[in-house]
């Protein structure tokens, strides 16, 4: 069972007014190097999939399915994703339609893969949210002489993603946020929500791009407090 400070900062990325673009913005104000957005060829692979969940992190050699690949299966449940470096090959699947269904019923959120996966079809039947660079049918068992690794620090669609991250992937794209960040990403994602909604009126009240940013003064992180005023 999470934290229960985790399960709520969980929660609140999953309010449906709050979208990956939101996520985006509030981490880049974090400053931070670890996290972000990933490689915008992650993609989800039936429209409509929302993942959001804690990160259980996999390396592993393209398409070679080991001992942490397996692990990692039985180790995520509810509330996880899981994100598997698999070094961006598109050649290789690192997942499938069968396992899907199987993290499915234990709660797992979903799936990120810095690579491929087979079995569309299936996958798409059930709904499991897997995002993934590519579909390809081919796997491999063979040793190649590199050691996967289960819960450690990985690379995937060029962002850092550590074991406990917290991950948000829509249709939008992917976006990997640091633990110890969340709660303000959390706010600065519920703020981008209100001055969405305070745009909208600006932009129905025939009101031009140019005129609110003379009232931002110019500065593009004043757009996170100026929601908050009628």
């Amino acid at each position: 069972m999470k934290d229960k400070n985790v399960e709520s900062l969980l929660a609140g990325f999953r309010k449906p007014e709050i979208i990956v673009e939101h996520v985006w913005e509030a981490w880049s104000k974090m400053e931070t190097k670890i996290g972000g957005p990933m490689d915008p060829k992650i993609k989800p692979i039936w429209r409509g999939a929302k993942a959001v969940g804690t990160a259980v992190t996999v390396e592993i050699a393209p398409g070679v399915l080991g001992e942490s690949w397996m692990r990692a299966q039985e180790v995520a449940g509810p509330g996880d994703v899981i994100v598997i470096d698999e070094k961006g090959s598109e050649l290789y699947a690192a997942w499938g339609g069968m396992i899907s269904g199987n993290a499915k019923r234990r709660g797992v959120a979903g799936v990120v893969i810095d690579g491929a996966t087979r079995n569309l079809e299936e996958i798409d039947e059930i709904k499991f949210p897997v995002f993934a660079k590519g579909l390809s049918p081919i796997i491999v068992t063979y040793p190649t002489g590199m050691v996967d690794r289960l819960n450690v620090p990985i690379s995937c669609g060029g962002v850092i993603v550590r074991p406990g991250d917290i991950i948000v992937a829509t249709d939008g794209g992917v976006v990997s946020i640091p633990i110890e960040n969340a709660a303000e990403v959390l706010k600065y994602s519920e703020l981008l929500v209100k001055f969405d909604a305070k745009e909208a009126k600006w932009f129905q009240a025939g009101k031009t791009h140019r005129q609110m940013r003379q009232e931002l003064g110019g500065d593009h992180k004043k757009k996170f407090e100026w929601g908050l005023n009628p």
